[in-house]
């Protein structure tokens, strides 16, 4: 057996390995930092909606009154954008 031969495809094996566990720590990242980013928008969404509600309720505002106007606002945002 050529022990140069074989450290050589030791050496190829290894940088594949290295490759690919790279690529799933990458994967892995983004896909962590999408989840968080969807998180915090919900949770934001949630304290908006909480907060949004709360005020309504001391302006006397119902339910149905207060979708409206978030609709409304929502739809300003989706045309700007």
């Amino acid at each position: 057996m050529n022990t140069t031969t074989d450290l050589h495809c030791s050496d190829t094996v290894l940088f594949m390995v290295i490759v690919q566990l790279h690529r799933h720590c990458e994967q892995h990242c983004e896909t962590a930092i999408t989840t968080k980013h969807r998180y915090t928008v919900a949770i934001e969404d949630g304290l908006s909606e909480h907060c949004s509600a709360t005020a309504a309720m001391c302006k006397g505002e119902d339910r149905e009154t207060q979708r409206k106007r978030k609709g409304k606002k929502r739809e300003s945002v989706a045309r700007c954008s």
